[in-house]
């Protein structure tokens, strides 16, 4: 009982430092996690309280065992006048430990998921639920294989993001219809009705026309042809697409930013900001826990200031924005880094060019937010 408390406490005492370490202060966000655990504690007590019921109490035939040994007058190998064996191997003071198997679970060492497959117990461990653990196994190892995510430090990244992004296996495209793409250029979205026809799906939402055709060139299915759109939320190709887009679609291969342990640059590059920022560092820091693996630094602060991000004028004022401990320096370095914006290509000229004028307005804006922000 004692070592279910400590045991409890102990978790408790860390998921606080996760909170306090993700500047959550809402008293709702901060109970959520803590009521979680005292639901999984109760549980694992109410099982103790039957084991020592129904299989423990009714085995206790350990008090005649110790006055047999306590009967023996020495611990040679010759039975006793009554032919009781002789205990010379057992406790002199009649006392015994049990051990729970459970207990005996918890004391094993954490596992090592370095280029070997994930089980259906592993993500259940690592707090995948167990529909969706029997559900996606086969394709989660395969896209793992398949794109080079084959170490402990870059599966845990791959799986905060994806955990994320979908609601944890849960949505498999994004909710919203995709009218607000319609016309989008950037995606290429040329045609009427692009932004629905190719609205984000895939647990790492691949959004437009554009991208569906360049993930389609690489597997060599046309996602763009008929309803073959909607395939992109389907096995194997809803977990498949997270795969290439992490190592294959964007101008950076992502597991060597894995290697490094740099989640908020990871998280710029999957979101193109910071949003639901602090889930993704909770999903990461909860999954490290049931991690052992040499590779991987368990003490880091995931700091702007060590990050590839602190050199991009955009997500460092993105990340000024989450309102850290790190805002005004954030807010500094941007200022900084914008220092000369008039000579860049993308706004000089722009008193006749609409679009670098626009650009040229985005910077001012954010310029005197960060002029604000270091007062």
């Amino acid at each position: 009982d004692h070592f279910y408390q400590t045991a409890c406490e102990n978790k408790r005492q860390r998921i606080l430092a996760e909170l306090d370490e993700c500047h959550i202060t809402k008293p709702a966000e901060r109970e959520y996690p803590l009521k979680l655990l005292n639901a999984q504690y109760q549980s694992h007590i109410d099982t103790w309280q039957i084991e020592k019921a129904q299989r423990i109490k009714p085995s206790l035939w350990w008090d005649e065992v110790a006055k047999a040994q306590a009967s023996q007058t020495d611990n040679t190998d010759t039975a006793t006048t009554d032919n009781t064996p002789v205990l010379s191997n057992l406790s002199l003071d009649g006392k015994a430990w049990y051990f729970h198997p459970v207990g005996i679970k918890m004391f094993e060492s954490k596992k090592c998921f370095c280029e070997r497959d994930f089980t259906i117990e592993d993500l259940i461990e690592i707090g995948i639920s167990e529909s969706k653990a029997i559900e996606y196994i086969d394709t989660i190892n395969q896209t793992l294989n398949q794109y080079s995510i084959n170490t402990c430090i870059r599966k845990l990244h791959f799986l905060a993001q994806v955990r994320h992004e979908s609601g944890d296996f849960y949505y498999k495209e994004e909710i919203a219809s995709g009218r607000s793409y319609e016309g989008r250029k950037d995606l290429g979205n040329i045609q009427k009705g692009d932004g629905v026809k190719f609205k984000g799906r895939g647990f790492i939402q691949i959004t437009g026309r554009k991208n569906y055709e360049n993930y389609g060139s690489y597997i060599n299915i046309n996602f763009t042809e008929g309803s073959n759109n909607v395939l992109l939320a389907n096995l194997p190709y809803c977990i498949d697409s997270a795969g290439w887009y992490w190592q294959k679609y964007i101008n950076i291969d992502l597991n060597t930013i894995a290697d490094k342990n740099d989640l908020i640059y990871i998280s710029y590059r999957i979101n193109g900001g910071f949003n639901g920022f602090n889930d993704r560092k909770m999903k990461l820091i909860s999954m490290m826990d049931k991690f052992e693996c040499n590779n991987i630094n368990y003490e880091s602060l995931y700091s702007i200031f060590t990050s590839r991000c602190f050199d991009l004028h955009d997500a460092v004022f993105k990340y000024a924005n989450l309102n850290t401990t790190e805002s005004k320096e954030c807010y500094s370095k941007y200022l900084s880094l914008t220092e000369n914006y008039l000579s860049w290509s993308s706004i000089n000229g722009w008193e006749s060019d609409i679009v670098k004028k626009k650009n040229k307005e985005k910077i001012d804006k954010r310029r005197l937010i960060a002029t604000k922000g270091v007062e």
